[in-house]
């Protein structure tokens, strides 16, 4: 598996206007390879599915500019940072790691899915530093095995916590609303939710970051990854994925993803998300990393930014 990772080299990041309105086969996330967004300007035309009113469609969500990104993050002042992928650093993690076959399939073979969710969990514990004295919650889990692998990689205590699992804290896992976590304040030192925030509906999103500070003790951290900007907030909606009625954000651009196969995704505008992180401003501080040299990994994985709070 190493030298099918390893062998990607080169890194050449090609530069895209800092809007999801002008898209390109690359430019996805997912994996989907073609995409681009029905140009409807300022006019918004009724879809009926779930009485929802989009102002244009796609097949899929694009690649974050990371690059306008991140120089609109300087300019209103917040803290960032590059992170650099060590392609032979992921290959050893993927050795060492030994995620099993069934998650991400890829019979021996790694595919973009499984490429992109171990770089992320690799980005993220080294953003984090793990380490043996750490309690570590993967927020968002669904059926990830990381925290078991995080215990046997770096010695910590780990947990993963979904709305999907049976209620209350059994062994590792929690099944818990993010807004009201099962667990003591201050009792956590590394979280981390990966490619999960972004489908926070509603003010869950401010309610988790506010849930976050309780949990985390002094010095702890808590990993966004990846994070999504845009030029203006969006949400993303497959209206066939719906079980209920989503709940968009207030004057937020909706964009119909019909066969995406995901109900909801957010993508925050930069001076949204500070405004986002300035509720826990008291309690968190907040650097933004550009996560450079994916290409290193596969020229189609779509992690371009995270953020890490951290317990003041």
């Amino acid at each position: 598996m190493a030298a099918n990772v390893t062998r990607f080299v080169g890194y050449a990041n090609s530069l895209r206007p800092f809007s999801v309105t002008s898209l390109s086969g690359r430019a996805l996330r997912r994996g989907v390879r073609l995409a681009r967004l029905t140009p409807a300007g300022r006019q918004i035309f009724p879809v009926q599915a779930k009485g929802l009113r989009f102002s244009a469609s796609a097949r899929a969500c694009p690649v974050v500019d990371a690059e306008g990104a991140i120089a609109r993050l300087r300019e209103l002042g917040a803290e960032t940072d590059t992170f650099y992928v060590d392609a032979s650093a992921f290959a050893r993690f993927l050795r060492d790691a030994r995620f099993p076959e069934w998650y991400h399939p890829h019979n021996g073979t790694p595919t973009l899915s499984f490429l992109e969710k171990t770089l992320e969990h690799f980005v993220a514990s080294r953003l984090l530093d793990v380490g043996s004295a750490d309690t570590y919650l993967d927020v968002g889990a669904d059926s990830s095995p990381f925290s078991a692998i995080a215990e046997r990689l770096f010695g910590c205590r780990g947990y993963q916590l979904d709305a999907a699992y049976r209620g209350g804290v059994h062994s590792r896992y929690i099944g818990s609303d993010v807004r009201h976590i099962p667990l003591a304040s201050g009792s956590v030192s590394k979280m981390a939710s990966h490619c999960a925030f972004d489908h926070f509906q509603g003010d869950a999103d401010v309610a988790f970051i506010a849930e976050s500070a309780r949990l985390l003790g002094n010095g702890g951290r808590l990993c966004i990854i990846p994070l999504y900007l845009s030029d203006e907030t969006t949400n993303f909606i497959d209206p066939a994925a719906c079980l209920s009625l989503p709940t968009p954000d207030d004057n937020a651009r909706l964009i119909d993803v019909t066969g995406w196969g995901y109900e909801f995704s957010r993508y925050y505008s930069p001076e949204d998300f500070l405004n986002l992180a300035a509720t826990q401003s008291d309690a968190l501080s907040l650097r933004i990393y550009e996560i450079r040299g994916t290409d290193l990994v596969d020229p189609s994985c779509y992690l371009r930014l995270a953020a890490v709070f951290e317990r003041k």
